[in-house]
Formats: structure tokens, sequence, C-alpha cells
């Protein structure tokens, strides 16, 4: 009996009923989220590694253009369609994307397929990201370079 198969799929339906129902994304998105953790899942293995080893902020405005600070700066387009966040390189072409779980005014949670690592199938591998809201008001100016 395959129970990996069956689990990928509770785990994915369950993602997908809590997505919040809020239509409009991209407004919500708008202000500074801190990574609270961010999980690692593979063939069932599952990895959670807390904010301290992480320590990024993201900056989203309203003019699509986010700011990721960790130990350096980084600033990238993006864009929201329907529930997948997609962030762009300088010309504008996707760079990766994720699909937003759930977010609210104070959390936010996004998953990203990964490619597995050996070749064959039946692998399973993705990321799951944890954010909260600072205490940042949203932004409505953008972030320059």
């Amino acid at each position: 009996m395959y129970i990996y198969p069956i689990m990928k799929y509770v785990l994915l339906l369950t993602l997908l009923l809590s997505v919040s129902c809020q239509s409009d994304h991209a407004e919500t998105i708008i202000g500074q989220w801190q990574v609270d953790s961010v999980a690692t899942f593979y063939n069932g293995f599952t990895y959670r590694s807390p904010a301290q080893h992480w320590n990024e902020t993201y900056r989203y405005d309203s003019t699509q253009v986010t700011m990721k600070r960790s130990e350096g700066s980084q600033t990238l387009p993006y864009y929201i369609e329907k529930d997948t966040l997609y962030y762009l390189d300088q010309l504008r072409s996707p760079l990766s994307q994720f699909t937003i779980v759930r977010l609210s005014n104070e959390q936010m949670i996004l998953m990203k397929e990964k490619t597995p690592l050996w070749q064959g199938g039946e692998q399973t591998r993705y990321e799951i990201r944890y954010f909260s809201r600072t205490n940042d008001s949203p932004l409505t100016t953008r972030v320059s370079p």
C-alpha cells in the first residue's frame, strides 16, 4: 500500500481548502512580511527551520515591486494571478512562482513545488514558507532599487 501518494493528495487538498476566500490578493499582500519559518517536504520527510535561520523580510508595494532583505537586499517585480505569486527578473520574465495557500492581514503562507533530487517517478518535493506581517503600514510608493 502506497501511503505517501495518498498523503500528498490529502495535504494538497487541505492546503487548497485553507486558501483564503479573499478575491484580491494584490491589495492584501502590500506591506512588509517577516519569514517565520520554512518547512521542506520530500517524499514523506519534513524539515522545518525556524526564523533565525532565514532572517528575511519582504516588502511589497502597490506598483508590484518587492524588496527582499536578508544579508543584503534585492528588488524584484512580482505579480499575482489567481492564487499564484510570480517573481520576475528585470526583463519581466518569470523567475519563480509560489502558490498562495493563505493570505490574510496577519499571515501569509506560500508553497513552492520543487524539482526532485533524483531521477524517477513518485517523488514529491515542495517548500512551505510561513510569514507574519510586521508592524509596518502598507506601502503606497515605489521601492527604489
